[in-house]
């Protein structure tokens, strides 16, 4: 369970750190904000799994990707076309939203 609750949390935090590096590739818009606020929600629950590990943030750790993969994709159906950067997104969204659900419902 240590081990799982490492990889969600790490998996939080790198993540969150590619959303919040959105800033700096162009234009900023809507998107970019929604990216961002999601990076820096992303980097906080991470931060907490690693840290403080209860339960609130394991089912924070579900419904926040869960709505991220919701948006991601959005996002590619909208383009019409996945880009590299939103199926990292979305790959890692599912290890985590798995990791989380394994973690609240205490299967050993």
């Amino acid at each position: 369970m240590e081990r799982i609750r490492l990889v969600a949390g790490w998996l939080l935090v790198v993540s969150g750190v590619v959303h919040v590096l959105q800033l700096f590739r162009g234009a900023f818009n809507v998107g970019v904000f929604i990216t961002v606020l999601f990076g820096i929600l992303y980097l906080l629950i991470g931060v907490l799994l690693l840290t403080n590990p209860k339960r609130i943030w394991f089912i924070m750790g579900i419904v926040i990707p869960l709505l991220g993969i919701l948006l991601s994709t959005l996002g590619a159906l909208s383009a019409s076309a996945m880009s590299w950067l939103l199926l990292f997104y979305i790959v890692v969204d599912v290890i985590v939203v798995v990791c989380c659900i394994y973690l609240v419902t205490g299967k050993k």
